[in-house]
């Protein structure tokens, strides 16, 4: 006689069963568990996040003035190139 076969949960059950205070993902057909981030740890990574937003944000308008100040001076030299290298002093 066979055993009797055990009902072995999907992934998505399994996620679904874990205790309060785990968190965890499906990557890959895995399931891949952690501890909760405790309250400290979920405040820095906010301020981090949002910190970094800003940081990108100014950056994309840091690289359009660039550009801009670039197209205005191409515009100013004669033959409208830039030079290959920057101006040295004697």
């Amino acid at each position: 006689m066979q055993p009797a076969p055990t009902h072995r949960p999907t992934l998505y059950e399994a996620l679904e069963a874990l205790p309060e205070g785990v968190v965890g993902e499906i990557l890959n057909g895995r399931l891949h568990t952690q501890p909760r981030p405790a309250g400290p740890h979920v405040i820095a990574g906010s301020v981090l996040g949002a910190e970094l937003l800003v940081l990108e944000r100014l950056g994309v308008f840091i690289a359009r003035d660039f550009i801009d100040i670039r197209r205005k001076a191409r515009r100013n030299l004669p033959g409208g190139a830039l030079p290959s290298r920057a101006f040295q002093t004697p």
